[in-house]
């Protein structure tokens, strides 16, 4: 859930049903979108953003015991378009250790990037 301002709260399924209190994890400026997806290949599911404000994707790695490390920024891939990035096709390679992403934006080509 993205709060007002910087940040993703993740609240953590009990298995009761019901939900822990909200973490509140700094992320970009102005997310916009929310990724989940096992970006470095260890087997647990990572949150990535895209940051409208600041042109940027933001990833946040799982550390396995029900929180996330600190967000690592990264900036697409150059484009003419002016755009907001959009993720989509997150994918992760367990043999080159390297993630890639495609942002979307409107009027534009997919432009992928890739990081880890």
């Amino acid at each position: 859930m993205f709060n007002f301002g910087n940040t993703l709260s993740v609240l953590l399924n009990k298995g009761d049903g019901t939900f822990a209190a909200g973490v509140v994890y700094a992320t970009g400026s102005d997310p916009q979108s929310l990724t989940i997806a096992d970006f470095n290949s260890d087997g647990r599911p990572d949150l990535a953003t895209a940051n409208h404000k600041a042109n940027t994707i933001s990833v946040l790695l799982n550390n396995g015991n029900g929180t996330f490390a600190d967000k690592v920024d990264y900036a697409p891939a150059p484009s003419p378009y002016p755009s907001r990035p959009v993720i989509s096709n997150a994918t992760a390679s367990p043999t080159s250790r390297s993630c890639t992403w495609t942002i979307l934006a409107a009027a534009s080509p997919r432009v992928t990037s890739s990081f880890c």
